[in-house]
């Protein structure tokens, strides 16, 4: 039979909207054990069945009266199989959205699952990550309900996968544990095959989180277990995987990486997956360079641009290309390599992300180094650097504009519960009093009953109450505290601004004025990576205690996210915020923190700017825009070497001249004079 590659869009909005209106008493939440054993012997390997004829036979016989679940499965494959196979994601969506609809409709808690799970596959597989991992909390509400362990399995690891795209790896982990836990209900050669899928993808995770180590273990062990019952299909990968983690510096095992990466190429030959061919040529060829085996790796390189070119991999390709120019120039041919060298920066400076851009500058800057041309060397190094910190910036933009909207959502939430619990405590009320009425109407007799129980209702609604007044002002404050530190977290500062702007940016007595203070601990995640979370959390919270204690009551300590610290100081002179950036260095600086028998010493970086910053109105120059200058402060410190905090207290030109400068090249306007740079240095 011949493949049908399109089933017609309009066709499918139709068929279902006619199934819509129709009675719902077969859709239950159910399967159809023989569709289900057919859809399972035509699966393979990947999210939709190998055999697309044998798909389309079936789903000519899947109709409105088969179970739901079995339904949505059947045509959630031919969904997944337009994005995957055919690049459709328009009309893959379409269906994907009528699926979730019909589940809708036949109220089956498995089938909502496995529609929605197929809809934020589809987009991940777009490229749309964001939104697929907003749509992830559609399956929360759905998974106390699932039984089936292959929907299970299915739902869990989609949810994870997305998750990891856009890192947050805590919760991806979380999902992917759920989906190990269904697959102990199941056996087979499909379980085996879900199994390397899983492993495969969470030993990606701990090498995200660095554990490599961990990574590793899990890597070898899904081989091994892939290599036993003949489970190849993901065998490329994992070797890919394994060389990556055993080339890594704290594994350091060179020679096996080479041999994972030739294995990896040789399993990409024999099952046609010519990413994975690229990718490991290319690595083989790197590591080669580092052992200046060069006549070896311009082998291995050659042949990963002969898969490139026939799998049309451009940036694989110019990576490749990047390496080879990179042997000439370690061979002396620094002209000729350099130029080649320039022609793919220029490349990837047009078409490629700023990450790839940045790295092969990094590159391009050993080159010149290597050729002792040290000013281009210098040039390049600027370059990667306001490469990077522009992505830094965008990352925080991003991060705060993310924080901003859970907070919000948090607020929301919170409110909603208390016009609960006050709609609740009402209804109580009318209840009562209703209640009371009735009795004094048919039993006058009993009056001094209705009016006990009156009084007895009025007690309670008035107890109520102040349970209620209570929990609203626990809940009030919650929302302005951080729960680890007890500091005040972000929302707590945006009010406080938002006050200050209303009473006309109030200013200090003579010769005393008002800063925003931005730390950042140092080397925070070593302290999470070598001793534990836990040790962290006593670190943070030590830290606040420390910074509590070097300010005044007025003015405010926040915890501004992860290991960031911000200070709203008030009322200083210029030599006291002097003595206190050198107080709280100190403060950090001089004790380490002691956890379980574990020495930790600390040391904080920071940004500190007055605000007003340099006299210059908050209504052309508000606290944020300041905050933004000390964030930039802050993170030219780390560079310094951290263990400092560097302070900007005026400018020697108006801010209208040169505001476009200094909050997009800060360096530029400490060279140029125009904004005096003073580094208060911590104990060492």
């Amino acid at each position: 039979m011949k493949l049908h590659t399109e089933l017609g869009c309009i066709a499918l909005i139709a068929f279902f909207s006619f199934f819509i209106t129709m009675n719902t008493a077969n859709a239950v939440d159910s399967i159809d054990p023989a569709l289900e054993q057919e859809l399972d012997s035509i699966l393979g390997v990947g999210l939709y069945p190998e055999d697309r004829e044998k798909l389309a036979e079936l789903l000519e016989r899947i109709k409105v009266n088969v179970p739901a679940s079995t339904y949505v499965r059947a045509w959630g494959y031919r969904a997944l199989e337009l994005a995957h196979a055919e690049g459709n994601y328009a009309d893959a969506e379409i269906l994907a959205k009528e699926l979730i609809r019909f589940a809708q409709s036949a109220d089956s808690s498995e089938a909502q699952a496995e529609a929605w799970a197929v809809y934020i596959e589809i987009l991940s597989a777009k490229g749309d990550h964001e939104n697929a991992a907003r749509y992830v909390v559609k399956l929360t509400p759905l998974a106390d309900n699932i039984l089936n362990p292959r929907v299970q399995f299915f739902v869990n690891n989609v949810a994870g996968r997305v998750l990891q795209e856009v890192e947050r790896y805590e919760e991806a982990l979380g999902f992917f544990l759920q989906a190990q836990a269904a697959l102990s209900r199941t056996s087979g050669l499909q379980t085996l095959r879900r199994r390397q899928f899983l492993n495969y993808h969470i030993g990606h995770l701990q090498t995200d989180l660095e554990n490599y180590r961990a990574a590793l273990d899990l890597t070898k062990s899904t081989i091994a277990e892939g290599e036993r019952y003949d489970v190849d299909h993901r065998l490329a990968d994992l070797y890919l995987l394994k060389g990556f983690l055993q080339s890594r510096p704290e594994i350091n095992e060179p020679e096996n990486a080479l041999e994972s990466f030739r294995i990896s190429a040789e399993w990409a030959e024999r099952t046609d997956n010519a990413r994975v061919q690229v990718i490991s040529r290319n690595n083989i060829g790197s590591l080669l360079i580092q052992q200046a085996r060069y006549s070896e790796a311009e082998e291995y390189l050659h042949a990963g641009i002969r898969a490139a070119e026939n799998a049309n991999m451009m940036r694989e390709m110019n990576y490749l290309k990047f390496n080879l120019a990179d042997i000439k120039v370690k061979r002396g041919m620094y002209s000729e390599g350099i130029e080649e060298m320039l022609s793919i920066v220029a490349y990837m400076k047009e078409f490629a992300r700023r990450n790839d851009h940045a790295e092969v500058l990094t590159f391009l800057a050993g080159a010149y180094r290597e050729a002792g041309m040290h000013i281009e060397e210098a040039d390049t190094l600027r370059e990667v650097m306001s490469l990077r910190f522009d992505l830094l910036t965008n990352e925080r933009e991003q991060m705060l504009s993310e924080l901003a909207a859970q907070y919000e959502a948090r607020e929301q939430e919170q409110q909603i519960e208390l016009l609960e619990e006050r709609n609740n405590l009402q209804a109580q009320m009318i209840e009562n009093a209703a209640l009371q009425r009735r009795i004094v109407w048919l039993f006058a007799i009993v009056v001094v009953l209705a009016a006990a129980l009156s009084y007895y209702a009025y007690r309670t609604a008035r107890k109520a109450n102040v349970r209620l007044n209570t929990a609203n002002q626990q809940l009030q404050e919650q929302t302005l505290r951080d729960p680890l530190t007890k500091l005040h977290n972000r929302r707590a500062m945006q009010k406080e601004m938002e006050l200050r702007a209303e009473s006309n940016y109030p200013m200090p007595e003579l010769g005393k004025i008002d800063a925003l203070i931005l730390l950042d601990l140092d080397l925070f995640k070593e302290i999470n990576d070598r001793i534990g979370h836990a040790a962290g959390d006593e670190v943070l919270q030590q830290v606040a205690t420390r910074l509590t204690h070097a300010v005044a009551d007025e003015d405010m300590v926040i915890r501004w996210g992860g290991e960031e610290f911000l200070l709203y100081v008030r009322h200083r002179s210029a030599a006291e915020l002097a003595q206190l950036a050198d107080k709280l260095l100190h403060v950090i600086g001089d004790t380490p923190v002691y956890y379980q028998q574990n020495r930790i010493p600390i040391s904080v970086t920071g940004g500190m700017i007055t605000l007003p910053f340099s006299g210059v109105p908050e209504s052309e120059c508000d606290w944020e825009k300041s905050l933004q200058v000390a964030d930039m402060l802050l993170y030219m410190g780390k560079l310094r070497g951290r263990n400092q905090i560097s302070h900007i207290s005026e400018l020697t030109k108006p801010y209208a001249e040169i505001h476009e400068v200094l909050h997009r090249d800060l360096n530029q306007a400490i060279d140029k004079g125009w904004a005096p740079l003073t580094i208060f240095n911590g104990p060492k």
